[in-house]
């Protein structure tokens, strides 16, 4: 429950950036309606589905990072959310973007070009405006999920459970 709950809580930190960037002048991205074109076009339904999306793939990230990454850094929080989140954008540009954005285009018959690797179809705007995004889900879920569940014995991570035995990984 800890790491869905951090992974929620990262994944609105995100999305408050995302949404917070063109105001500051920054290229928008729409990642949550980016995804959920791929299942409907409808008004109605293309914010809900792509919200739920977004929150799914950022818990699911957020569970990589907590049973695969973090356990195998030893950065302080922050730093190791820096890292992660420039890798989960490094992979969701290099591959998701391209292949969302082929199969939309598959899906809705549409001609439109797909934005890209890196999106760099769409300039470089929209690809830094991704990765300030990403480095805030990055460093929120590793600082979140670092005060909630993450501690160090002599450096090497550990998980502390509800009878407070620490257990090595």
């Amino acid at each position: 429950m800890l790491v869905t709950t951090c992974g929620i809580v990262a994944t609105i930190v995100m999305t408050t950036v995302m949404y917070m960037l063109p105001l500051l002048g920054w290229a928008q991205v729409d990642l949550p309606t980016w995804i959920a074109r791929i299942f409907t076009t409808a008004p109605v339904t293309v914010g809900e589905t792509g919200v739920a999306l977004h929150l799914l793939i950022g818990t699911m990230w957020a569970w990589v990072f907590a049973m695969q990454i973090e356990p195998r850094l030893s950065l302080k929080p922050a730093s190791t959310g820096m890292v992660f989140g420039v890798c989960l954008w490094a992979f969701a540009q290099s591959i998701g973007v391209p292949i969302i954005g082929a199969i939309g285009n598959v899906v809705h018959d549409s001609s439109a070009t797909s934005p890209g690797w890196f999106a760099l179809r769409l300039g470089l705007g929209p690809a830094l405006s991704s990765l300030v995004a990403h480095v805030a889900y990055g460093v929120s879920l590793s600082v979140v999920y670092g005060r909630q569940g993450a501690t160090s014995v002599d450096g090497r991570p550990t998980r502390v459970w509800t009878d407070q035995t620490p257990v090595q990984f």
